[in-house]
């Protein structure tokens, strides 16, 4: 969890050096803004034994750190594209993080969705249909 509190901070930096301008920079800023309050949210639910609250945020936090992965993935396929390095930049610094974290949000709302709101556990988690 250190590691990444001080690699969000460091990649909030990227917001005001950004090759892919102020499109990109402000990408790649709420990228790190979003790091590190999944983070944090994380450390605070385990810190009050909340464990699947705390799991939900460890999930979503993970989503984001592979982010750096599919920025490399998709950043040469977009050059291989047309667009120049700037462009290309400008939409890897949303394209890398926004929909998969979108498809992670989705995916524990759904799983949430299946869980039996009359039945809550200690850490104020519900049990899953089913299981």
């Amino acid at each position: 969890m250190t590691a990444v509190f001080i690699s969000s901070i460091a990649g909030f930096s990227i917001t005001f050096f950004s090759t892919g301008g102020p499109v990109g920079g402000v990408g790649f800023g709420v990228a790190a803004v979003v790091w590190f309050t999944t983070n944090s949210m994380a450390l605070i639910s385990i810190k009050k034994g909340k464990v699947k609250e705390h799991e939900r945020w460890m999930t979503r936090n993970y989503t984001l750190t592979f982010s750096a992965v599919t920025l490399r993935i998709l950043l040469p396929l977009l050059i291989l594209c047309g667009f120049t390095i700037p462009q290309a930049l400008m939409i890897v610094s949303w394209l890398c993080w926004t929909p998969p974290v979108i498809g992670m949000e989705i995916y524990i709302q759904s799983q949430l969705r299946r869980r039996v709101k009359s039945k809550p556990k200690e850490d104020g988690d519900f049990i899953l249909l089913n299981s």
